[in-house]
Formats: structure tokens, sequence, C-alpha cells
């Protein structure tokens, strides 16, 4: 499933990390981070710079302090239908594989059930033209239903955009706040005329409040670059089919390529 223009950018960093790793100026970097607003007027940070990311900003990635990754690795989540879909954990997490019907994803979930990660690059629905509006929704209802959050969540910002990237595509990314937690989800659809199926990829991030910032930098950033970057900086391919992550359509078929 593609995946927003933005991780083009990722190759903005992977240069800039190979001709500056002075501790100084990263530390520099990350406090000027700490100190930026971003599109959604109500966060700022390392907060405001992810949801600038998730959301076509592309100049958003050439600002992060060097290329993230996880500083204290556990195990490993191997999904046992799609092995290519599988990442480093840190310490302290478990990997769930999504138990949704004609989903392959997964789940990254810290011990304390405070912390998670779901990546699901392909959910397909057996109908044409599903708006994403109605997968956001789903899945926040499913995450609320996780928290044990009864009530409505405080929107801190949203966007639904349309996009043509090979395939039609619509956007739609929220930002929420509810019961002292920070949550960012984005469903992006990619719709085949004459399929009748509507095919989407889903990505929630979602931790206390108190540590958004720091999970950001130290799980939700290094988990997308093990997914999509190679450590050579090369984009992953993850079906074998001859296009990368970035640009092929449906990244878990290796017979469904651009076209």
């Amino acid at each position: 499933m593609r995946i927003p223009k933005i991780m083009y950018a990722i190759s903005i960093i992977l240069s800039f990390a190979s001709c500056s790793t002075d501790d100084d100026s990263m530390q520099a970097q990350a406090n000027a981070i700490a100190n930026r607003t971003s599109s959604c007027e109500n966060v700022i940070g390392f907060t405001g710079l992810y949801w600038d990311m998730a959301n076509g900003d592309n100049a958003a990635f050439g600002l992060l302090p060097g290329v993230p990754v996880i500083q204290n690795p556990g195990g490993q989540f191997i999904h046992s239908e799609q092995p290519s879909l599988g990442f480093i954990l840190p310490q302290g997490f478990s990997g769930f594989e999504v138990n949704e019907p004609f989903t392959i994803g997964g789940d990254i979930i810290r011990a304390d059930n405070q912390v998670v990660y779901r990546w699901t690059p392909l959910k397909t629905v057996l109908q044409p033209f599903v708006p994403t509006q109605v997968i956001i929704a789903e899945q926040i209802n499913l995450m609320l239903d996780f928290y044990g959050f009864q009530g409505q969540p405080e929107v801190l910002c949203t966007r639904t955009a349309q996009q043509n990237n090979i395939l039609p595509q619509e956007f739609t990314g929220r930002l929420l706040r509810f019961n002292g937690i920070i949550a960012q989800v984005w469903v992006i659809g990619t719709y085949i005329e004459g399929s009748g199926t509507s095919s989407f990829a889903i990505s929630i991030s979602a931790a206390p409040e108190a540590e958004y910032e720091a999970q950001v930098q130290e799980t939700f950033l290094p988990f997308i670059f093990q997914l999509f970057v190679r450590p050579d900086g090369e984009f992953i391919d993850k079906d074998n089919d001859g296009f990368d992550n970035l640009i092929d359509p449906n990244d878990c078929d290796p017979n469904i390529i651009p076209g």
C-alpha cells in the first residue's frame, strides 16, 4: 500500500546524517524542534513535526537530528503471513498481528498498554470507493476501546485530502487527545476503478501526553525508518517486485505494480 509522498524526504535525512554527526549540532537541532510550531496550531515540537510529516511536509524530515534508531533493542515482530512485515522492538514492547478481516498489519504495544503503534499496510474492504473517514472512525473507536475510554476525544487537528499517486487516493488524518493520551491516526485509501474493493493503509501512534515527544523520537520514527529504509539508505521493496514501498501501490502483492 502506498504511503504519503513525504517519505521520499527520508533521503534528505540520510544524506544529512552522513555529513553531520557532531553531537552539539544534533542537540541544537533537537532544541530547535522543541520550540518549532507546526501546521497543527495546537501542538509544537516533535509532536507537531510528526504530524507535519504525516501530512505531506517534505521539509519536516530534513529537520531531524540524525537517523532515528531504536536505542534499547529488545525482541522482534515478524508477521506470520507476511514475513517482510517486521521490525525490531524496543525493550518492554511486544508485537501482535492485527486481528481484522482481510487485513495484514501489526500492533506494537508496551507492556503497560500505554504506548501503541499500529502499522497496517493493507486492509481490503469488499466495497468500491469507501471513504477514508469511515475507516479512520472504525480505527479510532478500536483504539479508544483498547484504552477503555468511553467519552469523546478532543480533536487537536484533522485533515482530509485527495491525492493522485499512480492511482487515485484519499488521505485522512486526526490528532487526538483523550484521558492523558495523544494519538495520531491516519488512513490512506487507494481506489482501482472496477475492482469492487477499496484498499487502505493505516497508522496509529499513541502514547501518554507527558512522554509523547520522547516516544516519537525513540519509538515511532525509528519504526518508520525500519519499515521503509534499509541500513544502506536504499528504500525497501518488501514484495520483491522491483518497486520500492514508496511507489508500489500494494507492497504485499508482487503481482500489483505501478502502471
